[in-house]
């Protein structure tokens, strides 16, 4: 007996802690509708594809409440650059900043969106044009939930800083055998896209990424499958045959480029094998 009424007042003590945790703000919003972008705090990063100019994308605006919508929410986005500022803010020297997307890169459709009575989010869809997009800067746009009507925003979840992973056929991780200076090395490098046809990669796993020197250099994969090293920050010279075999999406590269740092040159014989996703 004494068991019983202990569990009857540990849950009378349950459901008045549960009802009033619903208000408190550290439990979120259980009951009262709130509209936020799903998403908010972190920069979520996509996907945008240089092997096709035109890439449709979207981002989620959600509603909360115990019931769903009983009419419809009117949203009304904007483009805030400070967010992207306080972002580049917290990265240290090392750290690659973001770069505002161009305007006119992407449709903004009056950056209006809607979700429907009865749904709980709605999308707010927009297409990245990468026609004359900088395979060296990484791109984000930061959007900002400016008005909902007729349930509030929350304010503390209206921010949204979306990132570009610019990609194509070629770029991914890709395990590295080769020579500097006739010294063995071996290790996994990233290889981003430049456009749809060309990749930046680094020519070591330098530390000294964007404080000081910038070792990054652009591999051109050719019709016939030879490959043109270039640079924007290297002086860079080809040295030999450059390939890629697309049988095993291998590169095989030699070139060898000045070390800004030391003003020594570096001779470098490498090939660089595509990691294959195992989808289990």
């Amino acid at each position: 007996m004494k068991y019983t009424k202990h569990s009857k007042t540990a849950l009378l003590f349950l459901i008045v802690f549960l009802t009033s945790s619903c208000k408190d703000e550290g439990f979120g919003e259980l009951s009262e509708k709130q509209v936020y972008l799903i998403g908010s705090g972190e920069p979520i990063e996509k996907e945008t594809s240089f092997d096709q100019s035109i890439n449709k994308t979207s981002i989620s605006i959600y509603c909360s409440g115990m019931e769903l919508p009983t009419s419809d929410i009117q949203l009304q986005l904007g483009i805030d650059e400070t967010i992207l500022e306080k972002h580049n803010s917290t990265l240290g020297d090392n750290d690659e900043k973001f770069t505002m997307l161009p305007t006119e890169t992407y449709t903004q459709n009056g950056l209006v969106a809607k979700i429907l009575s009865g749904n709980p989010y709605g999308l707010f869809n927009f297409e990245i044009n990468t026609t004359n997009l900088d395979g060296y800067k990484t791109y984000a746009i930061p959007f900002r939930l400016i008005k909902s009507e007729p349930y509030p925003l929350n304010n503390k979840m209206s921010t949204l800083l979306y990132k570009l992973n610019l990609v194509n056929r070629f770029s991914g991780d890709y395990r590295m055998i080769g020579q500097i200076d006739a010294n063995t090395i071996s290790s996994i490098k990233s290889i981003r896209a430049a456009s749809a046809n060309e990749v930046i990669i680094f020519t070591d796993n330098k530390s000294e990424i964007m404080t000081n020197y910038d070792y990054r250099i652009t591999l051109k994969v050719n019709t016939d499958n030879t490959v043109s090293i270039s640079s924007k920050t290297l002086s860079v010279q080809q040295e030999g045959s450059n390939t890629f075999d697309t049988a095993t999406e291998t590169f095989s590269l030699n070139y060898s480029y000045t070390d800004p740092k030391t003003k020594t040159i570096k001779k470098i014989k490498e090939s660089l094998v595509k990691e294959k996703i195992i989808i289990k």
